[in-house]
């Protein structure tokens, strides 16, 4: 890949890139978990740092440890929607989703028995059933909460242009919400 998005606090993720390669350029928030960013500086990889806005008070923090030559980047609770934003912010306006379905496939239409009673953190239903846009599909709340992220940008964001690929919600709300041009026999 041309790059790696990194947003997450927690210390695993340096297992996500325990092997990090020469080509590829690290997006690395200001967030990641210390032995992540050691981890990739250690392998002399083309790291590039950002600062994620997470409405956490962080924007305070930079401010007195950087002064006011600093700026956030917000947009999505997931590193593949934040990375939408951080790629914007540099330049990018042409973008391909794939992998953003945000939802479980069934096999056969069929819940799996595993799944029942399974909780979440909270003590809430880990899977759910929810109807986007005239669809049901099976997702989890933080799935959910990128499928609201990735609305959010679309009602915003009106400069770049976007191909989702896939069954799942991010492509079903991109193919319900978009501008349909009219086909070539509409106009001739």
């Amino acid at each position: 890949p041309w790059a790696c998005m990194l947003l997450d606090p927690r210390s695993h993720v340096q297992d996500f890139v325990e092997n990090p390669h020469k080509k590829v350029r690290y997006f690395v928030s200001s967030m990641v978990h210390p032995t992540t960013l050691d981890g990739l500086r250690k392998s002399n990889v083309a790291l590039w740092g950002y600062h994620a806005h997470v409405g956490a008070g962080e924007d305070d923090v930079l401010r007195e440890r950087l002064g006011e030559k600093t700026f956030m980047i917000g947009g999505g609770c997931s590193s593949a929607m934040r990375g939408i934003s951080v790629l914007h912010c540099i330049g990018f306006r042409k973008f391909k989703l794939y992998g953003y379905d945000l939802n479980y496939p069934l096999t056969n239409g069929e819940v799996p028995k595993e799944w029942d009673g399974q909780l979440d953190g909270n003590g809430n239903p880990k899977y759910m059933e929810v109807e986007v846009m005239g669809k049901k599909f099976w997702t989890d709340a933080e799935k959910v909460a990128q499928a609201q992220d990735f609305i959010k940008m679309m009602d915003q964001v009106n400069d770049i242009r976007l191909e989702t690929f896939g069954p799942g919600i991010v492509p079903h709300v991109w193919n319900s919400k978009r501008k349909m041009l009219p086909q070539f026999s509409d106009i001739f």
